[in-house]
Order: structure tokens, then sequence, then C-alpha cells
């Protein structure tokens, strides 16, 4: 609780089906509230060339 928290910090890669590695911008959706205990989902997107989209998410823990 009250540590500073960058969810980019969290992605390693960005691989596709076949476990190729892309070079693809990541977009990330985060409502985490540092100073507010509870779980909060991160959402991470990114889209190809071809307009296939990939999404995962995080879950963080705030507590004491």
């Amino acid at each position: 609780k009250g540590q500073a928290f960058d969810p980019k910090k969290y992605i390693k890669e960005v691989t596709d089906a076949e476990e190729n590695v892309l070079s693809l911008e990541v977009r990330v959706e985060s409502a985490v509230d540092i100073n507010k205990e509870g779980i909060y989902m991160v959402h991470y997107f990114a889209t190809d060339a071809e307009g296939v989209q990939g999404h995962s998410v995080l879950l963080v823990s705030v507590g004491k």
C-alpha cells in the first residue's frame, strides 16, 4: 500500500501464437489505487499490423 506501481514494468515481451516475439505498442488500462486496499485488474492490449488483437490481464493486490 502506498508504493509506486508502474503496470508497464510487468511486460516482458509480446508474442504471437507461434511464440514469435513481436515489437508492438502495448495499451494499458489500469485503475489501481495504491492508497486503497483491494484487488485490481490491469488490462494489456496489443494489435498487430493485420488487426489481430491480444489481451492479457494482471491481478494486483493492494494490501496494508
